[in-house]
């Protein structure tokens, strides 16, 4: 089974840095690390004072790494599919495509293995998300909690324990697959195409994705016998406007072209918005 992985990054700011080392420490470290996948760590924008250091220490963790630089200016779906490119999708049976607000506990791969194996045309699938949040998402309270200043081994400890509780709590649930993380089979992404690279900023590339994948034949699914720690509130409040800037006048452009582009999917977009509740475990408190 090989096993390639793409993350796209800021390398502005050390947190944006930091957060990259330790989502691809976490991986690398997950029962993933059995397959020897190879990381493709793609940077974005200039680079902070600690950016040189962090490269040295990425290769120390995980040597199967590489790295490339993309412009600011660059989209989401431009940066993704710069790292697809030069990965060469050709090489791989899966692609994960992961975000450096993404945490793994030990045991998140053999479940997303095993439903691939049980669901031959699934295109892409993606793990329960474990977020922490400020605001209420669907109908679930949440709590923010402050984890910048968390240690990463105690971050991670958190992780796991609730990633267990997760899987025994929604073993055998699906749902729509959502974003990030997603695994991906090359196989689909080579017969349906990589992210459109006509939307700006980083907002709607992802359900045109879904959309072209269900339209080529295959299937997306959430697979809730694994869980994977989604950091949304940092990525919102810390990052900001990312990935070539994701502000009001992009979104609006981004739903245009989506919905001009698949003028049938408004029935699509509401049964995924609606499969999103139960899919998430939030963090409280203790």
């Amino acid at each position: 089974m090989r096993v390639g992985c793409n993350l796209l990054t800021r390398a502005d700011d050390p947190r944006f840095v930091q957060a990259a080392a330790g989502a691809v420490r976490s991986l690398v470290e997950s029962d993933l690390r059995q397959y020897n996948p190879f990381v493709l760590v793609t940077t974005q924008g200039p680079r902070c004072t600690d950016f040189y250091q962090w490269q040295v220490d990425l290769r120390a963790v995980w040597t199967n790494l590489d790295m490339i630089d993309v412009p600011a200016s660059c989209s989401f779906a431009e940066g993704r599919n710069s790292g697809y490119t030069f990965m060469g999708m050709g090489k791989f049976d899966l692609l994960l495509e992961f975000d450096n607000d993404n945490l793994f506990p030990n045991y998140w791969f053999e479940p997303m293995l095993r439903f691939l194996e049980s669901h031959p045309r699934a295109g892409l699938v993606s793990p329960g998300t474990i977020m922490a949040e400020k605001w209420e998402l669907c109908d679930t309270p949440t709590v923010r909690i402050d984890y910048e200043g968390m240690h990463y081994t105690d971050m991670l400890w958190r992780v796991n324990k609730e990633a267990r509780l997760c899987r025994a709590a929604y073993a055998g649930r699906t749902g729509r697959v959502r974003y990030p993380p997603v695994l991906k089979r090359s196989q689909c992404l080579q017969e349906v195409g990589l992210y459109d690279e006509g939307f700006r900023g980083g907002s709607w590339e992802d359900w045109d994705e879904c959309v072209r994948v269900a339209a080529g034949g295959w299937e997306t699914w959430t697979c809730l016998d694994s869980f994977v720690f989604h950091w949304t509130a940092w990525e919102r409040t810390v990052q900001g406007n990312w990935a070539g800037g994701n502000d009001d006048a992009d979104q609006v452009a981004n739903r245009n072209r989506f919905f001009d582009k698949w003028p049938e999917a408004a029935e699509f977009m509401a049964a995924y918005m609606e499969s999103r509740h139960g899919l998430f475990s939030i963090y409280n408190e203790g």
